[in-house]
This record gives structure tokens, sequence and C-alpha cells, in this order.
């Protein structure tokens, strides 16, 4: 908590493919090999049934002012974060455990709950759509509504957590599918445009769109490919060379992590320098100070950092 304070405070002073790790007996992808993938293996041999799709985990609800948003459960788990194939800040593959479950919103932040929480005024997003994410927003300005939302649900959190920016091993794990991985290059399919608003589909008008009209991932998470990139809590820094557990990035620094892409990148920007595209491994990074209509956010529930 009081390091993520300490950065608020700090910003409010200026105005891949990387294949999860899935074992091929894992055949309902929950995570872990056991009786029913045996049964369900089993009876593919004898009777040629194919296992179903796995359901999403259940959301968690919150309103503010009669806004309503979804937070979705995530399990907490191993997987291999990074992509060999990407630039050097995409490098090297390398594994990582996160030892606490966590909640995810299951959209990026809308303009409507933006307006519920810090107000219509500070609403500086292009195009105005309530339904749309909010936009144009600073490193700093998304987390001083983070500590607002805070104050307003305090007494609906769990013990012990927080709403606040996702690490970036959070978000990728999660953009992932978490523990029902599938090892898809995009957030929830090898195909960009089943799940992703991209510049492709975004022609005319050149602009964001509502969130969750896309496919959504394993976890039931909508544009996490696509549609606006999303800060994170991590400074920039590049990968170690070994294993990490609960990695929260760099304790200083200038430009802080983008992740996921946005309604201006294609399908086939796989490498472009400090922005972020459409993969689930590709980093992006920029001045905590600077808004643009290409970046928004996604809250966490999860433990205060």
């Amino acid at each position: 908590m009081k390091k993520f304070l300490s950065a608020i405070f700090a910003s409010a002073v200026f105005a891949t493919t990387a294949m999860a790790q899935v074992n091929p007996c894992d055949v309902d992808f929950n995570g872990e090999v056991n009786s029913a993938d045996v049964v369900a293996i089993y009876n593919n041999i004898i009777t040629g049934a194919v296992p179903t799709k796995p359901t999403p985990p259940t959301p968690k609800t919150y309103t503010v002012k009669g806004v309503s948003f979804k937070m979705v459960p995530v399990k907490a788990g191993t997987f291999m974060m990074g992509d060999d194939s990407l630039w050097d800040k995409e490098k090297p593959i390398h594994q990582v455990t996160l030892t606490n479950d966590y909640y995810i919103g299951q959209t990026e932040v809308t303009q409507a709950l933006w307006e519920a929480v810090v107000g219509k005024e500070s609403n500086n997003s292009n195009p105005k759509d309530p339904d749309c994410p909010v936009n144009v927003v600073t490193w700093g300005q998304a987390g001083v509504f983070c500590l607002a939302l805070n104050s307003l649900l305090k007494d609906q959190l769990p013990e012990g957590m927080m709403f606040r920016f996702p690490t970036e091993a959070e978000w990728e794990y999660a953009a992932r599918g978490g523990n029902m991985s599938r090892g898809f290059r995009y957030s929830g399919s090898d195909n960009v445009y089943e799940v992703a608003w991209c510049s492709e589909l975004c022609v005319s008008p050149r602009e964001a769109r509502k969130v969750g009209q896309r496919v959504a991932n394993e976890l039931g998470l909508y544009d996490m490919s696509g549609n606006v990139r999303e800060w994170c809590m991590d400074y920039f820094g590049s990968y170690p060379n070994g294993a990490q557990t609960n990695p929260t990035g760099p304790s200083t620094g200038e430009n802080k992590i983008l992740r996921g892409g946005s309604f201006m990148e294609s399908q086939s920007s796989v490498k472009i320098g400090y922005y972020p595209t459409l993969t689930v491994a590709s980093r992006g990074y920029t001045d905590m100070n600077e808004s643009s209509v290409l970046y928004g956010f996604r809250l966490v529930l999860g433990k205060s950092l």
C-alpha cells in the first residue's frame, strides 16, 4: 500500500508469444491433472466424446452510484512470461510464480465508472461514450481513481485487498488465461480479429470501441488484446534471466508499463519499439505523466503492494 500511495502522490506532482505451460493431459484446462481428466481421456478413447470448454469463473460484482462493474477471480499459479521471438524487452522467457489469488476487471474501466467515482468534469476521453474505456488519463490520474474507488467501497472489500493497477506479471498471467490458459497468441484466440479491436477493424472512425464486444479469453476477460493500452503498476525494466516470484518491477523509474495494444495496432504490428502490440507477451512503456486516446487501464483487486 505504501509503495502504491507514494507512487501515486509522486506522479500527482506532475499533471508473444511464449506458449503458456499447458499439460496435454489437462483436458479441462483447469491447471491440474486429476481424475476428471483421466475419465475424459478414457471417454474420448472409448466413445470419441470431446471434452467441453471449461466455464470461466464467476465474477464478483460491485456497484458505485448505480454503475456496476465485474471483477473476475484469478487463481494463483506459475507460467512462462515473455517471448524470445519479439524485441529484447520481451526477452528472456522466464518462469513467474504468483502466490496470491486476485481479481481483475472483466473489462477496461469505462467512462461511466470513471464519472461515477471521480466526476464527469474529469472525463477527457475521446470518443465520449459511457460504455467505452476511459482514456486520455495519465498513470497518476488513474491511480487517484483507484484510491477514490477504495474509499467508496472500503466496507465491501475482502480483508487485505485493495483496488489498484495490475502488476505486469498479473496482467500477462490473466491475459494468457491464468490456470485455464490454452496458450493462445492473443488474449483468447490465435485469430486477432476474434478478440481485439485493432486497426483493421477500427477504420472509420479510428477510435476506441465499447468494451466487451469481442470474444472473451479463457477467464472471461474482454479486450486484453486491443481497444486501449492498459497502464500497469510496474516501472519498465529488463526481464531477469532466472525465475521470479510475485515480481513488481524496478523500485524507481520514469516510464510505466503499458500492455495489450490498442485500436491503432494491426495484426502485422509484431515489433514496434516501445509500444505494446496485440500479443499477450508484448510490452510497452511511456512516461507516467503522458496521456493519450490510446491509454486506459484495468483494475485489479488484490493484496496491497
